[in-house]
């Protein structure tokens, strides 16, 4: 062995992780509901993730509950409830439900305990310990007293330990017109200060949206949508910002350049910031009377107090010809991205575009070419990976969940791959949460498999992912077939690591690097580095030397389980592979 990597063993406790694929799906992780999983919300920080959802459909408790794993996502914990209300009164996660900052979970909610039916209210809980335990849940005001008035819609953002954000659109009195409020904490969800109206007219609000400053966790910045112009099936939409941490507001403005009474916000608004860069993106009806949308986005270069006039983004033909389901604005390292589904090829496929500082969209690229929606974009804040996850019918009906990732800031993307495994059943309310001390894509997703309590169309939870830094071993996984005249490992996606080795192994761990971090490899089988077994990297990639194959036109297989994974090396141990096997 070289002797560069007989530091390995004082880095590592022992041995290191990789990926050829996808990780093989896991759950049910709803394993105590008396109904099934429903509205799953991700979210991952450090060395931790965890999933929240309720427990929902026929026969639920209408409890909310959480579980949680490292930063791998690998393993899960059991379900815990994490809400005091009674049991089979509707409570209501979502996407952004959950929240995790280092050690602190939070948990949001609408909730219709109240004695008047259908009058739902805000609820939160927290922890302190990783989610281990959760103090009791607290009840937010919403701008109106617990069971009168009612949340149609929220959004929910811990920008860090100690700054919590509530957006929450209600309805007063019954009627049909929405008022929106922001609900502030700075102390890390224990107290909020009062509700502070956001909207200034009587009008309905329909869509919102919320962003948090990420260079400025006291900048917030808010989008909605209401009818003021005078026509209810025409919606405008407005921005306004909070520089003081949400105890004031600025003067609202109108961003949409189509003006009242001409075109519709529909379906969805997104706002991202950072900096003096504000983008916001929406769907709207400008081909009146076709009711087909276009996804629009509205960039501010001086933080917010200024809006460039809105652009199309995508080359699909807009003005009512093509039509736009759904779409995702993400922000990360300077450069926005935007993920959309649109027919111009006569069925929806998912698309994704970036624009470094919000301006010059590049050309569409295709993440999903076969029924392809609801994309969610997550990354690195940094901007060295980005990745977009969505349903499509990827290998025909029904939908799996399927991704591409970009590790140039957007100039390029992988190849469409699905990452769920259970042909036959139909995926939905696919989310995603990045983990950067992994290098991580951690996914849930709702699997209708026919398993108990429900019926065969009810839908359970299900997690899974991937990470981008790849070790594909050629040749391995047919040491006996005579085409395989040589063994070698393929290594891509290590981002700046200038070195990768190899490790084989004869089961798993998990084993600590002197980081902290864990990998799935056991007791060696083959050491690490030297030929055949390390690969220098150029841009993230390489290969290691081929070695000739002695086994090749031998055999039988002898059933042994091998496992292999790679450790990147810039300067010190850097991104690691999951841990997958072959067969020898």
């Amino acid at each position: 062995m070289n002797n560069r990597f007989a530091i390995l063993p004082l880095l590592l406790a022992s041995s290191l992780v990789a990926q050829v694929q996808p990780r093989p799906s896991q759950g049910p992780l709803d394993t105590t509901s008396t109904g099934f999983g429903i509205l799953p919300s991700i979210a991952s920080d450090g060395d931790l993730t965890a999933i929240a959802y309720t427990d929902g459909g026929t026969g639920g408790s209408d409890t909310i509950n959480i579980v949680t794993s490292d930063g791998r996502g690998t393993n899960w914990s059991a379900p815990l409830r994490v809400d005091q209300g009674p049991i089979g009164v509707t409570k209501l996660t979502q996407f952004d439900a959950c929240q995790i900052q280092g050690n602190n979970v939070w948990v949001a909610w609408e909730d219709d305990r109240s004695p008047t039916n259908g009058r739902f209210d805000m609820y939160l809980a927290r922890s302190t310990n990783g989610g281990a335990t959760f103090l009791p849940e607290q009840f937010l005001d919403k701008g109106t007293p617990a069971g009168t008035g009612s949340v149609r819609d929220w959004r929910f953002i811990a920008a860090n330990a100690v700054d919590v954000y509530l957006l929450v659109s209600i309805d007063p009195t019954g009627s049909a017109d929405e008022e929106l409020y922001l609900l502030a904490s700075h102390d890390g969800g224990a107290t909020f200060a009062p509700p502070l109206r956001v909207d200034t007219t009587p009008d309905d609000v329909d869509q919102i949206a919320l962003a948090v400053d990420q260079a400025n966790p006291l900048i917030v910045h808010i989008a909605y949508s209401d009818d003021r112009g005078g026509n209810a099936s025409n919606d405008d939409i407005f921005v306004v910002s909070s520089l003081d941490g949400g105890a004031t507001l600025t003067t609202e403005q109108q961003i949409d350049a189509s003006g009242p009474l001409v075109g519709d916000v529909e379906n969805n608004i997104e706002v991202r910031a950072d900096g003096p860069f504000v983008g916001v993106a929406w769907l709207e009806e400008l081909g009146l009377p076709s009711s087909n949308e276009e996804v629009r986005f509205a960039l501010s270069l001086d933080g917010g107090v200024t809006f460039a006039p809105d652009v199309q983004v995508g080359t699909y033909t807009g003005g009512g010809v093509d039509d736009v389901d759904s779409f995702d604005l993400g922000l990360f390292g300077g450069t926005f991205y935007l993920s959309w589904d649109d027919n111009r090829t006569g069925s929806d496929s998912l698309y994704v575009s970036s624009a470094p500082g919000g301006t010059g969209w590049r050309p569409d690229v295709v993440v999903a070419a076969a029924d392809g929606g609801f994309p969610a974009i997550t990354g690195d804040p940094n901007g060295s990976l980005v990745g977009v996850v969505c349903t499509s019918d990827f290998d025909g009906s029904p939908e799996g969940c399927q991704a591409a990732f970009s590790d140039d800031l957007g100039l390029t993307w992988t190849t469409e791959q699905q990452y769920t495994d259970q042909p036959g059943n139909d995926a939905d309310f696919a989310e995603v949460a990045y983990n950067a001390t992994y290098r991580n894509f951690i996914s849930t997703w709702l699997s209708n498999t026919g398993n108990p309590p429900a019926s065969a169309t009810a839908n359970r939870i299900y997690v899974g992912g991937f990470r981008p830094q790849t070790c594909a071993p050629v040749g391995w996984d047919d040491i006996y077939n005579p085409a395989s005249t040589t063994l070698s490992f393929d290594l891509r996606h290590f981002g700046g690591d200038t070195l990768a080795i190899i490790g084989l192994s004869a089961g798993t761990g998990p084993l600590t690097a002197s980081d902290g971090r864990l990998f799935d490899l056991g007791p060696m089988i083959a050491p690490f580095g030297g030929p055949g077994f390390e690969a220098t990297l150029v841009g993230g990639a390489g290969s290691t030397l081929a070695l000739p194959n002695i086994f090749a036109g031998l055999g039988p297989a002898v059933g042994l389980d091998v496992f292999y994974g790679a450790a990147g090396f810039s300067g010190g141990v850097s991104n690691l592979t999951d841990t997958f096997s072959f067969q020898l």
